[in-house]
Formats: structure tokens, C-alpha cells, sequence
């Protein structure tokens, strides 16, 4: 199943054997490990949708889409409004980032399930498809991601990218055009349609500001576009990815791309069941110090009023996503800016020996404990460390002259040490109580166990708003 060749127009192209690929698949193909972990996503994915759906953020994205997308066949979680699929999709993606709780692949270095699950769920309410045709979509969508993104790991962000943005669009467009039955041509406009929308642009790693967030919202809406698009006819370069001007090369300069990373072993082995689940709200490359912070208050009795400096060797790469500027990033003014801040998640993990949802709430952000110590914390560059930053280095110097360290290198949701399915559902059960919806939690996760039995999603997504819209 490696050999992905297509025949006409753009035969030679990477997006006509992706187009051939996603045309071919069935359900059928798809190994079950696979698609339990997919249905795990669709859990893991609404969850944190609707626990963003109390927020402020929330709360305007919701309006603006029901501006930009207005219309009555697709939900929007949490809050139960109807807009129109592509206008459902702005505002469901960027729910499931707004807490930055979202899994993430991390070879290919791309939140995968907040625009693949969310195109899904919006598209596939609005047309009426099944579960079986939604399932489907979602596995498609969430392997070419995984596969685009690991062509060239961290290559994207080099650049100045958010590469969930970018790549996001491109398996969104795959997952809409599927759920549409578009023909291989189409499917292939499709691509290269998105492609020439696909954006995401990281200066709000900077200041805190909200586009991460919204990075996710615009691939779906993208791809459910340019699916769109396509179907009504309307083309796009065939060699939209791997073309002289195409995305590869635009993006991230002309150079010899490995495209053939992307079909080999294309349908045989699947990356996108390797996507990270998020045991903490914020970014992922912080995690591991989070736990390293967690592990040393354990083992040492370490605690915020006996801390002299707190020192966090972390990679060069990293160091601009969750370091810099430290003026910013040592006294978080919102919740998104804390949620990318090594010093704050590290010094909020001490301060309050937890990090979750509330950790982040407005009220919290300013705390003087967290204040205090986060003041006391810096970053290094680690030579040494692991280009995924899967390892958390946690050096602590106390007022007393001592010095413990702690090292952390498969934390709790890395890929050697995966959240269980379980957890996965205790997270998702504390993100619908988050948004008071706690009596449909365990109704909601019985529906998705049954999902590919569905006839339509309407019954689930009911589940999932605390109005009917």
C-alpha cells in the first residue's frame, strides 16, 4: 500500500497520491487499535472544547463565527448555537486550543486533533454523515497531518511558523473532502486550494496574544472552504505541497524536501495514533519541567518559601517558544501568555502543587506566590537536550545553601509514556464539569464508545452544549 500513484493530471504530484490514498480508504483498512484511539480523540478533543467554552475567548470567538458563518447546521460545543459548517469550524478549532490542552504530535510538531476532529464534527453534523463516514475522515485527516508535519519537524516553526496553522489547513481540507465523497481531481484541488491559504504566523509566542489559539479554528475552516470549493468545481495547483512555489518551498525555502517521507509506508504504519495526549494545560514542551517541578517537591519536601533560584535548562529551539522574551514571559499579564511560559507553569506548579484549568483563570494570573517565584527562575541552554524536548530539568538552589535537581525524560503524555485511556476520561470528565455540563459526561463518553454505529452526531453534540441551538 506504499505505492500511491495517480493517473492525469498532477500523476506526479505528492497531492495526488495523497488524493488517491484518502478516495481509497474504508474503515475496513483502518488496523482497530486505530480507531479506538481515534474515537479517544474525539473524547479528548470535545472535552476541551467545551471546557473553553466558559472562557472570555470563548465566549467571542463564538460570536464572531456566528457573524462569519452564519447559518443552522452545525453546533457549536459548549454552547449549543448553530452557524454554518465552515463558521462552526472557526469557532470549534479554536475551542480546542484555547487552553492549550489539546494533543500534539511530536514528530511532526502539530496539534492535530483541534482542526482535524473539529472540521469533522462540524462538517459532518451539517451534511448528516455517519459515524462510520466521520471515523473515517478523522483517521485520514490526522495521518497526512501527522505525516506532512513529521516531513519536516521543528522546520516550520525555524521559520516563523505555527505549523498547526499550516499543516493543520492541508489535513482539514483532506478530512472535508472525504466527508464529501469528493473524486481523487477534486480531493486534489482541494489540497491545493488549502494550501494556498494554509497560515500561521508564531509572533504570538511573543506577547501572549490570541491567534495560537485561533490557528487550529482557521484550518478547519480552511479546509472545509477549499473542500468546498473543489466540489463546486473551482481548481488548484496539483502541485500545490511539492511544486517550485508550492508549500514546501514557500514556507520554508527551496531546498531538497524528502517528500517520500509522506507515502512511505503510507497506510501500514500510522503516526497519527502517536499524537501526545496533555495531562496539563499549556504547552507541551513544558511539560516535562512541570513534572521534574512535581517529582522534586515529592522527593526533596521542596517548597515555593525555601527557593533562592530555580534554574530550567531547556533546548535552543525551545528557548524562543517558551522563554523569550523573559520580560513577557516571567509575568504573564492573560492566561495565553502564561500557558507558553516556562517560568509561570514551573513556578504555579510549585506554588499550588497542581496545574490545571484553574491554575490559569484570571484571578491566578498576578498571584504574588507565582509572581514571586517565577521571578526566581531562569532558562539555559541545554547542548544535550532531546530536539522533541522530552526532557524536564529542574535545578533548585534553596535559601538554606542546598542544591536538588531533578530530571525528568518520559513524562506523564510523552510518547514512551503515553496517558492511559483512562485518564484520558478522567480528563474529560473534569473538563465538562469545568463548563457545568458534568451530568452528560459519562452519556457522552457510552456515545462515543458506540460512534462508528452512529446514523448521525446529532444526538452526541446535543450531549456536549448546555443550550440546543
Amino acid at each position: 500500500m506504499s505505492d500511491h500513484s495517480v493517473a492525469g493530471p498532477g500523476a506526479d504530484s505528492l497531492s495526488g497520491a495523497l488524493s488517491r490514498w484518502t478516495h481509497d480508504l474504508a474503515l475496513d483498512q483502518v488496523p482497530p487499535a486505530v480507531i479506538s484511539d481515534a474515537k479517544l480523540r474525539v473524547l479528548d478533543t470535545i472535552g476541551v472544547m467545551v471546557a473553553a467554552s466558559v472562557t472570555d475567548a470563548g465566549r467571542i470567538v463564538r460570536e464572531a463565527a456566528l457573524r462569519i458563518g452564519p447559518g443552522n447546521t452545525a453546533r457549536i460545543l459548549g454552547f449549543g448555537d448553530s452557524a454554518a459548517p465552515a463558521g462552526a469550524a472557526i469557532a470549534n478549532g479554536t475551542l480546542a486550543h484555547i487552553h492549550d490542552y489539546d494533543d500534539t504530535h511530536g514528530a511532526a510538531r502539530v496539534h492535530i486533533s483541534a482542526p482535524i476532529v473539529t472540521a469533522a464534527l462540524s462538517l459532518g453534523e451539517a451534511i448528516g454523515a455517519d459515524g462510520r463516514a466521520i471515523l473515517t475522515a478523522i483517521v485520514a485527516g490526522s495521518e497526512l497531518t501527522a505525516r506532512l508535519g513529521a516531513m519536516a519537524p521543528g522546520a516550520f516553526h525555524d521559520r516563523g511558523y505555527h505549523a498547526t496553522g499550516v499543516i493543520g489547513a492541508i489535513g482539514a481540507a483532506v478530512t472535508a473532502a472525504k466527508l464529501l465523497a469528493l473524486p481523487v481531481a477534486k480531493t486534489q484541488n482541494a489540497i491545493g486550494i488549502a494550501a494556498s491559504q494554509a497560515a500561521g504566523i508564531a509572533e504570538c509566542f511573543s506577547d501572549g496574544t490570541w491567534t495560537k489559539r485561533l490557528h487550529p479554528g482557521w484550518a478547519a475552516h480552511c479546509g472545509i472552504a477549499a473542500a468546498q470549493l473543489a466540489d463546486c468545481g473551482f481548481t488548484g495547483p496539483a502541485k500545490s505541497l511539492d511544486g517550485t512555489r508550492g508549500l514546501y518551498n514557500a514556507h520554508l525555502g527551496k531546498a531538497d524536501h524528502p517528500y517520500g517521507r509522506v507515502t512511505t509506508g503510507l497506510g501500514e504504519t500510522w503516526l497519527c495514533a502517536q499524537s501526545s495526549f496533555k495531562p496539563y494545560p499549556c504547552g507541551h514542551l513544558i511539560h516535562g519541567f512541570v513534572e521534574a517541578m512535581f517529582t522534586l517537591r515529592e522527593e526533596t519536601g521542596l517548597n515555593a518559601r525555601d527557593v533562592a533560584a530555580i534554574t530550567c535548562p531547556v533546548s535552543k529551539w525551545v528557548m524562543v517558544m517558551i522563554g523569550e522574551p523573559r520580560a513577557d514571559k516571567v509575568a504573564p499579564t492573560t492566561e495565553a501568555q502564561a500557558k507558553i511560559s516556562l517560568y509561570y507553569c514551573v513556578a504555579a506548579a510549585l506554588a499550588l502543587n497542581k496545574l490545571d484549568l484553574h491554575a490559569f483563570a484570571p484571578a491566578m494570573i498576578g498571584d504574588a506566590r507565582i509572581a514571586a517565584l517565577a521571578q526566581k527562575i531562569s532558562c539555559t541552554i541545554d547542548p544535550e537536550a532531546p530536539d522533541d524536548q522530552s526532557k524536564g530539568w529542574v535545578i533548585a538552589r534553596t535559601t538554606d545553601g542546598r542544591k536538588v535537581e531533578c530530571i525528568v525524560t518520559n513524562g506523564v503524555g510523552s510518547d514512551a509514556n503515553p496517558m492511559s485511556a483512562d485518564q484520558v476520561r478522567q480528563k474529560f470528565r473534569e473538563n465538562m464539569a469545568f463548563a457545568s455540563l458534568a451530568e452528560s459526561a459519562q452519556r457522552a463518553m457510552d456515545s462515543i464508545e458506540r460512534f462508528e454505529t452512529f446514523q448521525t452526531i446529532d444526538t452526541l453534540t446535543r450531549l456536549c452544549c448546555r443550550a440546543s441551538g
